[in-house]
């Protein structure tokens, strides 16, 4: 067993150890199980996206103790770069046919959910972009105890590289598709003023080999991945609306070809921050802390830094809702000559429900990812803005617009590029 396994098996043991003494404690927060659990609700509003409006909320299909609930998107975009290129730019637009379901359960306690969804996306004359992805998948829950569950979530699916991503080679004249399966597990015990939290998760990666212009084939076998991490976190109420936390997280990624480049690793990191709600206008969840990623490779520097961990949510009024987000993590490069990069990502949405069945959203994103082993920095910035609008239950129309804008520098320097992106959709649901 190599050492970055090892460091997950330890971390895996000390997760189950914390979840096994939290699951045997007694609760003793006034001896009611509710209110310790309602010393971690953050729940006196509800963001617009999430509000529920009853005269346009699809009811969907009873089918015994459960609900289907099936949906239609179809629509068409326009792109001025599908490429994502610096010169030379094309541009086209494509027809999207989404259909997607969910099968719930309506049951009063545990729950469990099934759920698929396929998405293909015809272009009209660059047709090599033609792709068609989709994914199946559960998700569930068991009710252990009133203020104890365990939870889980399994997907598998094939997926299609986006042409803009940093990883996608620009010398293929095909998108490249991989198959992709997921399983995230995670057990939550609340007691006296604490919770505890501990989180599994699994991730495979198979990538298809691309193919150049001149027919040659582009070997994307070094990208084969699984990632193993462990998280475990407690929480301690200081009210019944703030609390103070701790999370360790750790992690191993292990390649399956490592002939060329041995991107093998391990790492993770420590969080401290705090989750409250003032009134009901403003929660959040913000933690600060520490990262490292270890690489087994001797051709490849470690990477370390401060990490971030943030979201809030401000409510001005009740019809709008402002998110901001921030999160820096150590992400896996496709790029050769690179096993990782420190990446940074911030942004900032603005919904407001102009009307009960129309809502408006603006976006803002950036992204700043510093690649290890190569020297190469991109920033990308991200501008955007949508509206839904709801005509009945069952059929609403969505458009927008978005603008991507990346500079690259450095010795092995990507391309600079923009793209304009417009959307127009019809929504059918039951």
């Amino acid at each position: 067993m190599g050492d970055s396994e090892m460091v997950v098996k330890n971390l895996l043991m000390g997760v189950c150890s914390v979840a096994a003494l939290s699951m045997a404690a007694a609760p003793a927060f006034g001896q009611n199980a509710d209110a310790a659990a309602s010393a971690f609700n953050r729940d006196k509003n509800v963001t617009v996206r999430d509000r529920r409006h009853p005269e346009y909320d699809a009811l969907g299909i009873r089918v015994g103790a459960f609900t289907l609930s099936p949906t239609l998107n179809v629509g068409e975009e326009y792109s001025d770069n599908i490429y994502g290129v610096e010169s030379g730019t094309q541009a086209d637009n494509y027809f999207v046919f989404n259909p997607h379901f969910e099968l719930g359960s309506d049951w009063s306690r545990h729950e469990l959910t099934l759920m698929g969804d396929i998405e293909a996306d015809r272009y009209a004359d660059l047709t090599a972009e033609n792709n068609t992805t989709w994914y199946v998948g559960a998700k569930g829950r068991l009710d252990i105890l009133r203020d104890a569950n365990v939870s889980g979530t399994a997907k598998v699916g094939h997926m299609v590289e986006a042409r803009t991503s940093s990883s996608s080679p620009s010398t293929s004249a095909v998108p490249i598709e991989f198959d992709e399966q997921n399983i995230d597990l995670a057990a939550v015990r609340t007691f006296n003023r604490l919770r505890f939290t501990g989180t599994y998760n699994w991730d495979h990666y198979s990538y298809d080999n691309g193919r150049t212009q001149a027919g040659s084939l582009l070997d994307l076998s070094y990208r084969d991945r699984h990632i193993n991490e462990v998280s475990a976190r407690a929480d301690y109420a200081l009210t019944p609306d703030a609390a103070l936390f701790v999370q360790v997280t750790g992690n191993s990624r292990n390649y399956r070809n490592t002939a060329a480049f041995d991107r093998d690793s391990s790492g993770g990191d420590i969080v401290f921050g705090a989750n409250f709600q003032f009134t009901n206008v403003l929660r959040g969840d913000l933690g600060v802390g520490w990262l490292k990623q270890n690489f087994d490779g001797t051709s490849f520097g470690d990477i370390g830094g401060y990490s971030l961990h943030g979201k809030l949510e401000w409510f001005p009024t009740q019809l709008t809702t402002v998110t901001a987000i921030g999160e820096r993590s150590i992400e896996d490069s496709g790029l050769l000559g690179s096993a990782g990069a420190l990446r940074t990502d911030t942004s900032l949405q603005v919904d407001h429900e102009l009307l009960r069945n129309l809502i408006l959203t603006g976006l803002v994103e950036g992204e700043r990812s510093k690649f290890v082993g190569v020297d190469r920095l991109d920033k990308r910035f991200t501008v955007g803005a949508s509206a839904t609008y709801l005509m009945n239950r069952g059929v609403g129309v969505t458009a927008g617009y978005s603008r991507l804008d990346q500079n690259s520098s450095g010795a092995n320097t990507g391309p600079d590029f923009k793209v304009n992106l417009f959307s127009l959709g019809l929504i059918l649901r039951r």
